[in-house]
């Protein structure tokens, strides 16, 4: 599951999430290009995974298309090398929307030559930006994907397996005591014999949460699953292995399948990853530090550009959509 750049599928623009990430990052060491911090934490990101470096290499390739950045002659090693490209001290971005106007064309410019890669090779099931697709399986089970997500499925006479490539997946399955019907995300195995329940894959975390029956989740580093019945939430930390359950109410469980976001004191930078699968353009933030500001309130993704403002609203900060392609949080 790797999206090198943005590409096009279904006809709509699609996005990596690695890629959104480094467009923030570049934008905000334009901004702040003296802050020895922010350096620090980028080289921190970039060193986390090499799809890291590989995206930042590419989103400077693309602010160099503006004229907006200036290489220093003792750091020319060419993205991967180990060395982040400096921005030029002399020219900072006072209005870094304004900059972020040039960038959002080179981005357009890169969309429309056409897809570098498709978006998920090997999937079953996709959904594109901002739609949902439901699918009834060989066994009468039913798959309803939340936008920009995917699966793969294995139906034979002895098994029922899903494996969950990106995004969100609701699954109601058909009871069948001799076929065991498993969801995979990441290295969490979801299995189940009859029943109702959501799962979420992100860069941070998978998140299993149970409507109707009862799940068993088999997590690495665990001797024995954890059981969950109807109203519980279990979050996986995938860097960690830490396991936590919560109870979630039944209104809260994929809230999506009703074009809802829910948000009680999650993170604004949470909260904006769940609008990004509904908005037709790239999300960028030019302050890190908002994004671990905590928002609660109940958004209407069938408006992301809206739920966007309110989340960011609630937080001391504005949105600006410099094209149809790119929106901009930057703190008040």
């Amino acid at each position: 599951m790797t999206r090198d750049e943005s590409s096009m599928a279904n006809g709509r623009l699609q996005r990596d999430p690695a890629w959104d990430q480094a467009l923030d990052w570049l934008l905000a060491v334009q901004e702040r290009p003296q802050d020895a911090r922010l350096r620090a934490e980028l080289e921190a990101w970039l060193a986390a995974d090499p799809r890291h470096r590989a995206a930042y290499g590419k989103a400077q390739r693309v602010w160099t298309l503006t004229g907006d950045v200036a290489r220093n002659p003792e750091t020319q090693e060419a993205p991967g090398s180990g060395t982040v490209v400096p921005f030029n001290p002399r020219r900072p971005v006072r209005r870094p929307w304004l900059a972020a106007g040039a960038l959002a064309a080179c981005l357009a410019f890169l969309v429309l030559l056409g897809p570098v890669q498709r978006l998920l090779d090997g999937a079953d099931l996709s959904s594109p930006t901002g739609e949902l697709v439901a699918s009834t399986q060989p066994d009468g089970s039913v798959i309803t994907l939340n936008a920009d997500s995917a699966v793969t499925t294995d139906f034979t006479g002895t098994r029922r397996r899903v494996v969950l490539v990106e995004g969100e997946a609701f699954f109601q399955v058909t009871p069948d005591q001799t076929r065991p019907f498993t969801v995979r995300a990441a290295d969490t195995v979801v299995t189940v014999t009859g029943t109702a329940f959501g799962t979420r894959l992100d860069a941070e975390d998978v998140m299993v949460e149970v409507e109707e029956g009862s799940v068993a989740v088999a997590t690495p580093g665990r001797p024995d699953p954890v059981r969950l019945k109807p109203g519980d939430r279990l979050s996986v930390d995938r860097a960690t292995g830490a396991v936590r359950v919560t109870p979630v109410p039944a209104s809260h469980i994929a809230a999506w399948r009703r074009h809802l976001l829910i948000a009680e004191g999650e993170r604004l930078g949470d909260v904006i990853d769940r609008i990004r699968p509904y908005y037709r353009g790239a999300i960028l933030t030019t302050d890190t530090a908002l994004l671990d500001r905590p928002v609660s309130g109940v958004f209407d993704l069938r408006q992301p550009l809206e739920a966007l403002r309110a989340a960011a609203t609630a937080r001391a900060a504005s949105v600006y959509e410099i094209t149809p392609l790119l929106a901009l949080v930057v703190a008040d």
